[in-house]
């Protein structure tokens, strides 16, 4: 709720995508983009490097939220991913490996029901 509460208190400020806060190109910073989403966390030449929280929005509903490891804006290493649809109601949660943006290696997946998949992921789907 804090982090949708910030967002709509940014919004107004935010035409373009932008820094708001810290350093987006080599540091820490808080990034919004155009449509609602931010991205705060590790930057390295201008994409999100290191460990980052990142939502994104669609048509103003939070479609998915992520925290965990990036490198050069792709999500690689252990994190967590939640997703929604297009309405902002809750799919899921994914806790686990990511490699090349996609889930990959050991991790589990919680179902909006609280039914879990645990295991290995291979590009996104659970094979053992």
């Amino acid at each position: 709720m804090k982090k949708l509460l910030l967002i709509f208190i940014c919004l107004p400020f935010i035409g373009f995508g932008q820094c708001i806060k810290g350093d987006c190109e080599n540091g820490v910073g808080l990034y919004f983009w155009p449509d609602g989403s931010y991205t705060n966390g590790s930057w390295k030449h201008g994409s999100p490097h290191g460990i980052v929280q990142k939502t994104d929005v669609h048509e103003g509903k939070l479609i998915k939220s992520f925290e965990g490891e990036m490198e050069m804006g792709l999500v690689n290493g252990w994190g967590s991913e939640t997703l929604y649809d297009k309405k902002g109601n809750l799919l899921g949660t994914y806790v686990g490996n990511f490699e090349n943006g996609d889930y990959n290696g050991w991790g589990i997946w919680i179902h909006k029901d609280g039914r879990i998949e645990k295991g290995t992921y291979k590009d996104g789907k659970l094979i053992n």
